[in-house]
C-alpha cells in the first residue's frame, strides 16, 4: 500500500513539474481589412447667386443681401458661407424690389 502512494505521489509531482505548454488557436478565417472611409462628397450647390439676381433687377449686391438676410435669415451653420438662392427666394426678391422701384 504504501508503494501504491509512493507511486500516486510521484506521478502527481511529476504532472506539476511538466510546464503546460498553450498552443495557440488555430484561425479559421482571415483578419477583415478595415473598411475603408471615404469622405463625403458635398452636394454642387444650386440656384441663383445674389450677384447674378442683383444685376437681373439693377441693384447693387449689397443692398440684395442686406435685404436677404432682414427677410430670408439662414442657419448658423451657413454664416459665412456664399449664398445660393432657391426659386422661391428668388421669386420673392424680384416682388420685393420690383414694387421699390414703382414706389419711386
Amino acid at each position: 500500500m504504501a508503494t501504491d502512494i509512493q507511486k500516486q505521489l510521484k506521478e502527481t509531482l511529476e504532472q506539476q513539474e511538466k510546464p503546460k505548454v498553450v498552443k495557440p488557436k488555430a484561425t479559421t478565417t482571415k483578419p477583415k481589412p478595415k473598411a475603408e472611409v471615404k469622405p463625403a462628397t458635398p452636394k454642387a450647390p444650386t440656384g441663383k447667386r445674389p450677384e447674378e439676381l442683383a444685376k437681373e433687377l439693377k441693384v447693387t449686391g449689397k443692398q440684395l443681401r442686406a435685404w436677404l438676410r432682414k427677410n430670408h435669415t439662414r442657419d448658423e451653420k451657413q454664416k459665412n458661407t456664399a449664398w445660393y438662392l432657391d426659386a422661391k427666394i428668388v421669386a420673392s426678391a424680384r416682388k420685393a424690389f420690383a414694387t421699390k422701384k414703382s414706389a419711386k
